[in-house]
This record gives C-alpha cells, structure tokens and sequence, in this order.
C-alpha cells in the first residue's frame, strides 16, 4: 500500500467518524429527551425515536445524491460539501425546542451523512480495485466507530458527574445541570463534526485526476498491458446502470435482505440504553454510555472483520454467517436484559453484527451490479433499506408496544433475512 493510499483511507475514515455519529441517538436521546420536556413535559423517548428516524431518511434518500455529486466534483470536495451540511443540521438542532422542530434539523443533518457516505467508498474501490471487501470494511470502520469516539464526548460533557436518573423516572429533572447542557452540546459537536470532516475530505485524492467521466475503476500505469484493458473493459461493459439494475429480480432479493439483516441493529442502536435502564435501574449512567461506546467500537472494528472474511471465503458465506449470529444474539439479550454482563456481551455482539451489513452490502452491491455506477447504485439499494427502516422506527415510536416485544419482533424479522441471505448466496452459483 502506497502513502498516497494510506493518506486517502485515513483521510476516508476521518470523514467517516464525523457520519458516523447518527448512532450516538441511542446514548444522547434520554439527555435530548430531558431537554425537550423543559418546553413540553409530555414528550417520551418514544416520541424522539422520530427524531432518529428523520435523521436516518435524510441519510437514506440522499445517498445516491452524494453519488451522483461524486462523478461530478470528486471525492474530496463532495465530502466538503456534505460536512457544512452535517454541521448546518447539528447547530440548528442546539436551537430546537420541540420535537418537531428536531426532526427537521437532524433531517438536514442526516442530508449530510447520505452525501458524504458513498464518496469515499468509491474513491478506496478505485485505489484498490482487487480489494473491495477490505476497502468497505476499513472505511465503514470510521462509521462505526463515530459514536465510540462521541459517547464519550456527549456523556463527559453533558453528565460529568455521573448523574443518575431520579428513583422511579426516565428523565432528568427539567432544572437539571444535564438537560440544560443539551443546546451547548450540539454546538460542540457541529464544530467537532466540521472539522473531522473537512480535513478527512481534504486528504481524499482518486488515482487520476483529468476525467470524472466513467472514472471507477481506472486503470493505473502498473495495469496498463493490453490483458488488464481488456479485463477493465470486460468489467465496465458487465457494469449495470441503476435503471437496469432495478428491474432485475436480484434487486428485489437484495433489498429486502439487507432491511431484514440491518434493521435490527438500527433499532437497537437506538434504544439500547432506554431498554438497559428499564431493568437495570441500579446501573450509573456512565454504565450506559460504557456500554454504547464499546458497541460502537465493536461496530466499527467489525467491518474490517467482516470485510477481510468476505475476501476469504466469499461474501454471501459471510453474509449467511453474520445474519444468523444476530438474531441468535437478540434473543439471548432479550431474555437476559437482568444481568448486567450479559447485557454488556449481547450489546457488543449485536453491534459486531450490525457492523457488517455495512461492509457486505456494497460488497454486494459492487459484485452483482458492477463498480462503474457502484455509487449511484448503493445509493438506491440504501434508500430502501433507510427508508423502509426508518418508516419502521417512526411506527414503534407512535405505539405502546413495549421494547422487549419489539424485540422478539425483531428476531422473526432476523431469520427471515437469515434465509434471504442463503437465497441471495443461490442465486450467485
């Protein structure tokens, strides 16, 4: 691996950080939760689970966006571009006092992560064309590992002291230290966030810079005799366009095996700490954020995991493997929510599973449908998944059904992905 390599991967990975903290929400939302019931003492975190899910369809339908703003601008001022937007969404969210008004500014803020997503994905394929699954895992561990990094930052800053929940409540009292931290700290983090992702988006360069025109994959000096052109060639003439893409019926397996696999990480990641204090009462809020930030970390190191496994021995084995570990392992969280250990190992294995939906799937995605429009193409199989993800959230978050029931829910759900992942393995015979 070149410097040059080793400078846009890193550079990826620091873009990637700053995306990364939509997964935050699961340790934050008691803390926003708080705030918001200052001005409305109604409002539950049942209610802010639409704040997340506001932020995870922004995300979801502007992905293809940033792959479409990628083959016109580059990697490296897309990315720039998508970090003003994610630090506009998170400013403006310090200014919210309803959850309305929250929805739309972390809306915009999830605008910001769909548009910086793809770029840097792309950008690693073309470095290393022969390495897709490690690129994916390398880059999303920056994903993953945001809320690792800012659980911290949002806990150490909000809650200092370790402040507990008062006995027999959910939230902070409205004249808390605590709750009203809450606007200052999305100040911070839209600083935090605008610098991550600009300098990361700065270290982002493609292997040529002359033509943006049907760039992925270039073909390097070291490739150029006739046999690789003509393997390029092949390559790019296979490569379907999202409009042929989605009348395949592969599209319609894919789609729904990816929602199945990665929905239930999504929904945990956003209510593991809701559904911990429920039960373990007992437990400091520092617990908690311990808990978050070590899934986080499992999330993001994960993708590397996973992505060199799907190098050896093929991706749809690895993505039969890792879709039936996680329902496996919701289930044993389920059952097991009393004991604090178990509830600390279960977290970390379903963010270790979760993790790997997000290095497979553009794996996939590459594979089936071809690396030329890989951007434009993971884009669209992510606004279904997001969308129809996140439309799920958004109806949790208007029910009475209890966490633990969503829970078992959830587990049918994982199964079922489990066996649309070994239908999408038979279709690649």
């Amino acid at each position: 691996m070149t410097l040059t390599v080793a400078r846009v991967l890193v550079g990826a990975v620091f873009l990637h950080l700053a995306l990364g903290t939509i997964y935050s929400w699961g340790n934050s939302s008691v803390y926003v939760t708080s705030y918001l019931r200052v001005h409305d003492g109604h409002v539950t975190s049942h209610d802010t689970l639409q704040v997340f899910s506001c932020a995870l369809i922004g995300q979801a339908l502007f992905m293809s966006v940033g792959g479409h703003l990628e083959k016109r601008w580059g990697p490296r001022w897309t990315g720039v571009f998508a970090s003003f937007i994610l630090f506009a969404g998170t400013y403006l969210s310090s200014l919210c006092t309803k959850t309305a008004q929250l929805s739309c500014a972390q809306f915009l803020y999830g605008i910001g992560i769909g548009i910086g997503y793809i770029p840097p994905l792309s950008c690693g394929y073309r470095h290393l064309p022969s390495s897709k699954g490690l690129v994916s895992g390398i880059i999303v561990a920056g994903f993953g590992a945001g809320s690792f990094v800012f659980n911290f930052v949002v806990t150490g800053y909000v809650n200092p002291n370790d402040e507990k929940l008062p006995d027999g409540e959910d939230y902070y009292p409205t004249d808390s230290d605590v709750t009203n931290k809450v606007p200052a700290m999305y100040r911070l983090l839209a600083v935090c966030y605008l610098g991550l992702g600009v300098v990361g988006s700065l270290m982002m360069t493609d292997p040529v810079e002359e033509s943006r025109e049907e760039k992925l994959p270039l073909i390097t000096e070291e490739e150029g005799s006739e046999a690789a052109a003509a393997k390029k060639k092949k390559e790019n003439d296979s490569s379907m366009t999202t409009s042929e893409m989605i009348r395949t019926s592969t599209f319609y397996i894919l789609v729904p095996c990816f929602f199945m696999c990665g929905t239930g990480g999504m929904y945990v990641s956003a209510t593991y700490k809701n559904f911990g204090e429920e039960y373990l009462k007992s437990q400091a809020d520092s617990f908690f954020a311990t808990v978050g930030s070590v899934g986080s970390l499992c999330n993001g190191l994960s993708r590397v995991f996973w992505g060199a496994l799907a190098d050896k021995i093929g991706v749809y084995n690895t993505l039969v493997l890792m879709a039936v570990l996680f329902p496996t392992t919701l289930f044993v969280y389920t059952v097991s929510i009393s004991n604090p250990n178990a509830y600390f190992v279960t977290v970390a294995i379903l963010f270790w599973c979760y993790g790997g939906n997000f290095s497979l799937f553009p794996t996939i995605t590459a594979d089936i449908f071809g690396a030329l429009h890989h951007g434009t193409n993971y884009g669209v199989v992510f606004i279904s998944f997001g969308c129809i993800t996140a439309i799920g959230i958004y109806i949790i978050s208007t029910s009475t059904i209890s966490y633990e029931e969503v829970n078992y829910i959830v587990v049918g759900v994982g199964f079922i992905g489990a066996a649309l992942a070994g239908l999408l393995k038979g279709t690649r015979r």
